[in-house]
């Protein structure tokens, strides 16, 4: 097998076509400032439930000596460490198709079959991005419907918030792709034009990139468009349905199953062009985001359904099954709906179920590692492609290289590593400034003004009717 170029662009393109391409088809993706927490792909935060006073329909109402808390994990927790075991699950899976580009020998390795089964499970990182959207659809439906209940809602506040959450560690990591792509282009000549495309450079600026082209060491931030349109529709959606909480959501469902089967009915009619595969996908995944969104509108009337939460014990099993139906030629388009539904599922069992709201004591290394890890998902999401990149020329040309599964552990180590710093010395302070604008925005508003002396809009009265 000969040896690869310098392992450039070892990541395969954000939308493959429809049979067996992988992709970073990617997010965390409430309202900034609300939730305590870190980010994700998408960098939502966790809805502001207090779990020792929230109560429920489905059991206690708090904790008492004839009913004290139970020990356990939180939804706060639950939701961080998810967010941390995602985003380092990505990691893992291109960082083991990294090292397999690194290694000459890695073909005579292990049987043909054997790798096609690592590259449909270990080496697909879009299985988590489809939690990550979920996630993000849960948490920012909780804040807004806050919000809306509270008279607080206002389109300006709410994308404010959106945008100074996910926007400032994307630029920085951003810098650092194209940092890496100058780097690698000098240590090999020619090796991409990535630099000279100023379309591309415009789509990443504005975030819109997946829908045009991404740099080739910043792929995996191909999630970001998506979560950016989705926040735009859903923020749009429920100011102009403001007080009817489920109205947004099923707008926002319903548009986007619809363009996405009219764009995928297109694609396959023969009108193969790239931006209709493209918009297909985003509006496609949509339905995933907003499955998300569902489960917190519904999850009291779900916990009340035998069926349903019979079917969330399951969630593994489904996840599995898109695992297994892609490796057997399924469409990948399919195996994105399978494992949404999956983490769909997922997130029924962790918030519908008996008990699920109940009072719990927490141990505080529980709680001091959900939101350690919940800090560093997103800037482990966003850094990782171009780190590994970097990492692995570096290590192709110092002879550092070896082993696939040598490689394999050094970069998925160091990753998480650097994932892990940036979380606590880039990432919380950025989450401590964001918090004091928001504050200041709210203030001015409160006093009539907006940013940049722009009036807000005042948010709708009679919330609710």
């Amino acid at each position: 097998m000969p040896r690869p170029p310098l392992a450039r662009n070892v990541f395969p393109p954000p939308n493959p076509p429809p049979r067996r391409g992988e992709g970073f088809p990617p997010t965390p993706s409430p309202l900034a400032g609300e939730g305590r927490g870190g980010g994700a792909p998408g960098g939502e935060e966790r809805p502001r439930i207090d779990p020792m006073t929230t109560t429920s329909t489905r059991g206690p109402t708090g904790p008492t000596a004839a009913n004290p808390p139970r020990s356990g994990l939180s939804l706060h927790t639950r939701i961080d460490l998810c967010r941390g075991l995602f985003a380092a699950l990505v990691v893992l899976c291109h960082a083991f198709t990294t090292a397999w580009a690194m290694d000459r020998g890695a073909a005579d390795s292990i049987s043909p079959s054997a790798y096609a089964w690592l590259l449909h499970s270990a080496g697909a990182g879009f299985y988590w991005v489809m939690g990550f959207f979920v996630l993000s659809g849960y948490c920012i439906h909780l804040s807004v419907d806050r919000q809306i209940s509270g008279n607080r809602f206002t389109l300006g506040r709410y994308l404010a918030a959106r945008f100074t959450r996910i926007l400032p560690l994307y630029y920085l990591a951003l810098a650092f792709a194209i940092a890496v792509e100058a780097t690698v282009s000098t240590l090999q000549a020619g090796a991409s034009d990535a630099l000279d495309d100023r379309t591309m450079l415009l789509g990443q600026l504005f975030v819109v990139h997946n829908l045009i082209r991404c740099y080739p060491g910043f792929v995996a931030s191909w999630s970001i468009t998506n979560e950016v349109i989705y926040y735009v529709l859903y923020g749009l959606l429920a100011s102009i349905a403001a007080g009817r909480r489920e109205r947004p959501i099923k707008l926002g469902l319903a548009l986007c199953l619809a363009v996405g089967v009219i764009n995928q009915t297109i694609y396959t009619l023969g009108w193969k062009t790239p931006f209709v595969l493209r918009s297909g996908l985003l509006f496609g995944l949509g339905t995933i985001w907003f499955l998300g969104a569902t489960v917190a509108v519904y999850q009291e009337r779900l916990g009340r359904m035998p069926i349903a939460l019979n079917l969330a014990r399951a969630w593994p099993l489904v996840l599995a099954a898109g695992v297994v139906g892609w490796h057997q030629g399924m469409p990948i388009q399919g195996a994105y709906v399978v494992s949404g539904l999956a983490f769909t599922l997922m997130m029924i069992r962790m918030t519908a179920a008996p008990g699920s709201t109940d009072p719990v004591s927490e141990a505080r290394w529980a709680v001091a590692s959900g939101r350690f890890l919940g800090l560093a998902s997103y800037p482990t999401y966003l850094f990782h492609a171009p780190l590994l990149v970097l990492l692995s020329t570096m290590m192709t040309r110092t002879g550092w290289d070896g082993d696939w599964r040598y490689n394999w552990l050094v970069l998925t180590v160091a990753s998480l590593a650097v994932g892990a710093a940036l979380g606590w010395w880039v990432e919380r302070p950025l989450m401590h400034w964001r918090a004091g604008f928001l504050a200041r925005v709210r203030s001015e508003k409160a006093e009539g003004r907006g940013s940049f002396g722009l009036p807000w809009r005042q948010p709708r009265g009679e919330i609710g009717r």
